[in-house]
């Protein structure tokens, strides 16, 4: 079983204590990583290049991808399915957030079936 374990950064200048809206943060960080997955899912190559950042990096179990090879990795992956769980969110102020997750996916790498 392969787990991938995404982390979503939101970048800032400052650092300070976990805010006390910490819930509604996470739910709005989720929500827009759930549309990438989505449009990364649909194959929808707009949306996906739009939503990320030219600092955009993805941490999993291959390693890390700048956003050039997470755009280039679309041909080579389909999703037919995915799920996020045991999502955490860190607030360092007001700009700044950390959103990690446990995510598992079934579809095709690279033309070979992939589940968990």
């Amino acid at each position: 079983m392969r787990i991938h374990s995404i982390i979503f950064v939101v970048a800032s200048q400052s650092c300070v204590h976990v805010s006390a809206e910490d819930a509604k943060l996470k739910k709005m960080l989720l929500a827009q990583q759930t549309k990438l997955l989505d449009a990364i899912k649909s194959q929808d190559r707009g949306t996906v290049e739009a939503m990320l950042l030219d600092q955009h990096f993805a941490v999993d179990a291959d390693g890390t991808r700048t956003e050039a090879q997470t755009i280039a990795r679309l041909n080579k992956i389909k999703i037919t399915s995915y799920s996020i769980s045991d999502a955490k969110t860190v607030a360092f102020g007001k700009d700044f957030a950390l959103l990690t997750y446990k995510y598992t996916w079934s579809g095709t790498d690279g033309g070979v079936k992939v589940s968990g």
